[in-house]
């Protein structure tokens, strides 16, 4: 986080993020953008942008049949490809034992890094 996010974070409504791509549209936006009461905003040509979270709008995923499943995805990119998933019930899969009721198994996966040589 650079030091005018921190700045926007530690005194709200004194500071305001502002992403300009420069097209001549963002800019002659900016006066307006600076009049909304938004901490953060982008503006790409003539369209504002500001972060939000919104329920996703087809509610609650469907649990597949059966007595085992796991959070997952379909496709990479986007939380749209969440999905609930069936899982195998065998020992390897499911970390050496069934779960008993209201418990949950957390993995954790470290992705390999890349490095850029300059």
């Amino acid at each position: 986080m650079g030091s005018a996010a921190v700045g926007a974070v530690g005194d709200p409504g004194r500071l305001a993020l502002v992403d300009v791509d420069g097209a001549e549209q963002a800019l002659a936006l900016l006066p307006a953008v600076l009049g909304l009461d938004e901490p953060q905003v982008a503006v790409r040509g003539d369209v504002v942008w500001v972060p939000r979270l919104v329920r996703a709008g087809g509610g609650a995923l469907p649990v597949p049949a059966g007595d085992t499943w796991q959070l997952g995805v379909t496709g990479r990119g986007t939380l749209e490809n969440l999905a609930l998933l069936s899982v195998a019930d065998d020992a390897e899969v499911s970390g050496g034992r069934a779960l008993d009721a209201g418990e949950v198994r957390v993995a954790v996966a470290r992705r390999a890094s890349t490095s850029v040589t300059r």
